[in-house]
């Protein structure tokens, strides 16, 4: 591995990789299936849209947070911003 990159890295781009590769074979098979078999199409799409959220899964306990950059002398920080509270009323 290079400097700076570790294997865990790829753990957190998994899902863009799954999604790109699976448009990519259904930008190929769109190419080579003959037009009277273009409804496997929709299944090849299924079934890479599928693949992409069984890739998402370990990610859907992840909190995510909304920073901004601010500078800090010549550096730049990131600040996180306040929660956001949402009140909801039922009778």
């Amino acid at each position: 591995m290079p400097a700076g990159i570790s294997t865990s890295d790829f753990y957190y781009i998994l899902p863009e990789l799954v999604l790109t590769a699976g448009a990519l074979v259904v930008l190929i098979a769109d190419v080579l299936l003959p037009k009277d078999r273009r409804a496997a199409l929709s299944w090849v799409t299924l079934i890479a849209l599928g693949a992409t959220l069984a890739s998402l899964a370990p990610f859907a306990s992840t909190r995510v947070e909304i920073a901004h950059a601010e500078p800090l002398g010549a550096f730049t920080a990131w600040r996180a911003q306040r929660p956001v509270v949402q009140w909801a009323v039922t009778r």
